[in-house]
């Protein structure tokens, strides 16, 4: 019963998420850059159901690539989340973020761009994690960065 339901949830969330992207496509959605990279939806909220839907993952690929530069987990908020893209493949496609993720009340250690691969059956896979830009943190936080970042 509970695989059922798995399932069905994939499935469901799957189509939602399929749908999105075609509109996006169909709509000739392009990248813009301000601040943070941010795709252009207008009154379309595919772009905040994509970040709905990518939140864990984005926050679980933030938490894996700083783990070997803060003793302390990032925390990655959808509103520090924003589309860059979204590209069809064969049978797949690829979604990339940006984000940033931070410490402490909300000082922000970097700025990051996040792509995954979204497979026919809504399964999605880490494909790369680029760190864009470091940001200094105040004194308070120092002794939660392990090691600098290489230049």
């Amino acid at each position: 019963m509970v695989l059922k339901l798995r399932k069905s949830v994939t499935a469901v969330l799957t189509a939602v998420f399929l749908a999105a992207c075609a509109l996006l496509i169909h709509n000739g959605a392009e990248a813009t850059r301000t601040g943070l990279y941010a795709m252009s939806f207008g009154r379309d909220q595919s772009g905040p159901l994509l970040i709905s839907l990518f939140q864990n993952n984005v926050q679980d690929a933030a938490q894996l690539f700083y783990a070997d530069y803060y003793s302390a987990v990032p925390i990655v908020d959808p509103w520090d989340i924003s589309v860059v893209g979204i590209k069809k493949q064969e049978d797949s496609f690829t979604v990339t973020f940006a984000a940033k993720p931070y410490l402490g009340p909300h000082d922000y250690i970097g700025r990051d761009e996040i792509e995954f691969a979204v497979l026919k059956y809504g399964t999605a896979a880490l494909i790369d994690y680029r760190h864009i830009e470091n940001y200094e943190l105040p004194e308070n936080l120092k002794s939660l960065q392990k090691k600098a970042f290489e230049e």
